[in-house]
């Protein structure tokens, strides 16, 4: 189970249909602390009997980032994959 510095970026939400499991939530900035726990929740052995799905806002600020922020994401994404057995869902 989560431990309590967990539930900040995390939320339990309905079983899915397909594997009757629960569904993890992870919201995705691309900080470090988001990174670290996405690399958690898809390595950990605690996490192994959930799904997971992470969730990205892109945000358009003044900086004019989120396009920039939007591919650094995407290649997280990407890496995780790569790196990691687990399968996991975007948005």
């Amino acid at each position: 189970m989560p431990s309590n510095r967990d539930y900040y970026a995390l939320a339990t939400i309905e079983m899915t249909e397909e594997t009757k499991k629960p569904i993890i939530l992870c919201m995705f900035s691309g900080g470090l602390d988001s990174v670290g726990v996405l690399y958690r929740l898809l390595t950990a052995p605690e996490y192994a009997g959930f799904d997971i799905h992470v969730h990205h806002m892109h945000l358009l600020n003044r900086e004019e980032r989120a396009e920039a922020e939007g591919h650094a994401v995407t290649a997280l994404y990407q890496a995780y994959r790569e790196e990691t057995d687990r399968l996991f869902t975007t948005t």
